[in-house]
């Protein structure tokens, strides 16, 4: 209602008004400083620059223990960090994993396997394919992993690719696009660079917040959320099936069990199988 005799209690001298234009000034502001999208390596030549460690920390990347799993028909996975491996906490994925093993059935073995947390390593870098998107984090595999520690600590030509005035470009270069077929080749820059935008280094996304474990009531909430919680409890209410080893020739004990002739647990969605590990 307009500021008029007719309302009487409205005095603009008191407050504003929120603009609709001032509400998108926000969201792209809020954008900008935040810098926390992660970024998807295309297929080819992807030409980055690692920011440097933030003060007070030695490296630029951070390494988590993480469990990704895609239910039925969702296109994006659930992924947490690991209670068991960061904090040696009870942890209902790594539960399911077990009792998978345990059946003795080659099938649940198999998905046994991709119950388990994944390492997962992560970087702030710019894209200079598209600098305007600002500092992004970057999931890199244990391969371009290894061959970046590798470049930064060669006795004859490592070099600090992240320092900013005088650091290196990183190229990665992808192939394939599939959980199988994909592979990373990773080159330093033959010539130093500059970063640029000197700014980036003050609104880099803080990485230290997605080491945060969760607890073992926060994760089975979130396999509810999505809808896979009757999943995660059916596998989990399945009894535990041990099996002993046959005792060798000449020794006594008593008689190996059989394997278990259980039937596979079904378990009716699947972990994530994006080859950027979630993201």
């Amino acid at each position: 209602m307009p500021n008029d005799e007719k309302n009487p209690n409205t005095n603009l001298a008191r407050y504003g008004t929120y603009e609709p234009e001032a509400a998108q000034e926000e969201r792209d502001e809020v954008k900008k400083l935040s810098g926390g999208s992660f970024l998807k390596l295309s297929v080819g030549r992807n030409v980055l620059r690692l920011l440097p460690p933030a003060i007070g920390q030695r490296t630029p990347f951070i390494k988590t223990m993480r469990h990704y799993y895609t239910p039925e028909g969702a296109d994006r996975a659930i992924f947490f960090n690991c209670p068991r491996a960061m904090l040696k906490q009870r942890c209902p994925a790594c539960a399911v994993a077990d009792r998978l093993s345990s059946t003795g059935n080659p099938v649940d073995a198999k998905k046994a396997e991709d119950w388990q947390p994944r390492l997962t390593i992560m970087t702030v870098v710019i894209d200079r394919a598209n600098p305007e998107a600002g500092p992004q984090i970057l999931t890199v595999s244990k391969t371009v992993f290894d061959t970046l520690t590798a470049l930064r600590d060669d006795a004859e030509v490592g070099v600090d690719y992240c320092d900013p005035i005088q650091g290196f470009d990183v190229i990665i270069t992808r192939t394939g696009t599939g959980k199988k077929d994909t592979r990373y080749a990773t080159v330093v820059a033959r010539r130093p660079t500059e970063l640029g935008n000197m700014e980036w280094l003050d609104i880099r996304p803080e990485m230290g917040k997605h080491i945060k474990v969760p607890t073992s009531e926060d994760i089975i909430a979130m396999f509810d959320e999505a809808g896979a919680g009757d999943t995660l409890r059916a596998v989990l209410a399945q009894p535990a099936t041990t099996t002993r080893p046959r005792p060798q020739t000449g020794t006594k004990g008593p008689a190996a069990r059989p394997a278990s002739k259980a039937p596979p647990i079904d378990v009716s969605a699947e972990p994530g199988k994006d080859d950027d590990l979630g993201f």
